[in-house]
């Protein structure tokens, strides 16, 4: 029903932390389980909002802004939204746009200064075998000669904080293991170790599917397009699993020191 409503398919290539988006007959639907408060950002959206509607109430009118940055081609929208969350489980925001949906179709920073790179998102190089599964994470990553590569936009240059997230879901810490990595962008590299050394446990024990690994900070220069590489310089042998990468996050925390 809520596919025959409101479209199955989304134009982003990213779900967001609020929730995710969908788009039916030209028009977006906001679907927002995290609720924000009373703004909410969506960036790289390029069409024109002509207007937008909570859908709990159809007569309640969503104020919209939308500003371009030129320089990094950076479109946000802002959403000014009721204090309180209409539906205790999921309001849907309906978007009246100008023309077919248009988006950034690479990673972009959001507005709260974090970048996703999700591994379904990568270039593969470097070794036979290297496959995405069905969950979204890197299989058959045995050797040091493999390596992944994301194109993604930020929307001013900065220092940022890398992470780099492996997948617990076989449920054996030593089936991840722990490898050394090198992330490599704009031309600065940081290196470390990923793997299950940083799973956290719950107080029932469960250490959850996925582990966050960090691995220190890259200075990126400027506005617009980069690249990031991420490549093994040593693959732990007795993980059975391999390197099993679900992807890397990127973290705004800072700007660059002025000459």
């Amino acid at each position: 029903r809520m596919a025959y409503l409101y479209g199955d398919s989304t134009p982003f290539p990213y779900d967001f932390d609020w929730g995710r988006v969908t788009c039916k007959s030209g028009r977006l639907y906001l679907h927002i389980m995290k609720w924000p408060g009373e703004r909410l950002l969506v960036a790289g959206l390029k069409n024109r909002v002509l207007g937008a509607r909570m859908l709990a109430d159809g007569r309640a009118i969503v104020r919209c802004n939308q500003t371009h940055d030129a320089a990094s081609d950076y479109h946000l929208l802002e959403l000014s939204l009721p204090a309180e969350q209409p539906d205790p489980y999921v309001s849907v925001v309906a978007l009246d746009i100008e023309g077919e949906p248009e988006v950034e179709p690479l990673p972009l920073e959001q507005p709260d200064g974090n970048v996703l790179l999700p591994a379904r998102l990568a270039e593969l190089r470097g070794s036979e075998g290297l496959a995405i599964d069905r969950a979204g994470v890197v299989s058959g990553w045995k050797s040091e000669e493999a390596q992944l590569c994301w194109q993604f936009r930020v929307r001013q240059g900065g220092r940022f904080q890398v992470h780099v997230q492996t997948s617990m879901e076989h449920g054996n810490p030593k089936a991840l293991g722990n490898h050394e990595v090198c992330v490599t962008v704009a031309e600065t590299t940081t290196r470390g170790v990923v793997g299950c050394r940083d799973a956290v446990a719950d107080e029932s024990g469960d250490q959850g599917n996925f582990v966050e690994s960090s691995l220190g900070e890259i200075r990126i220069p400027a506005a617009g397009l980069h690249t990031l590489g991420l490549r093994a310089d040593r693959i732990d042998k007795d993980a059975w699993a391999g390197l099993a990468v679900s992807g890397v996050r990127l973290t705004r925390i800072g700007e660059l020191e002025q000459p």
